[in-house]
């Protein structure tokens, strides 16, 4: 899936000046963990959300199936595939500064 394509997924779209992130992950995921770290650090530092969808469920079945990402976590940002595997909170940051900007 190329980042530009949209993920159909209800509740992860940006409302307003708040950014909804999805994480799709699964049980035992060391790099799960990591993600959610990151999205806790960050939550202090800019308006956004996150909610966490194990990726057995129906709706993590059907990210899975509808962004390929090839293993867990997979980021969801504004009904967007941000990536997968290891969050660079760096990069978020960055990101995230310019959705700020933008908005």
């Amino acid at each position: 899936m190329r980042p530009s394509e949209q993920i159909q997924s209800p509740g992860v779209l940006a409302r307003g000046d708040e950014i909804e992130i999805l994480i799709v992950t699964s049980p035992a995921c060391h790099l799960c963990e990591q993600a959610k770290d990151v999205l806790e650090r960050l939550s202090g530092d800019y308006p956004l959300t996150w909610r966490e969808v194990d990726m057995a469920s129906p709706e993590g079945s059907d990210i899975v199936r509808s962004s390929r990402a090839p293993f867990p976590p997979m980021i969801v940002v504004g009904g967007q595939l941000y990536g997968y595997g290891r969050l660079s909170e760096k990069k978020l940051r960055k990101d995230l500064d310019h959705i700020m900007r933008e908005t």
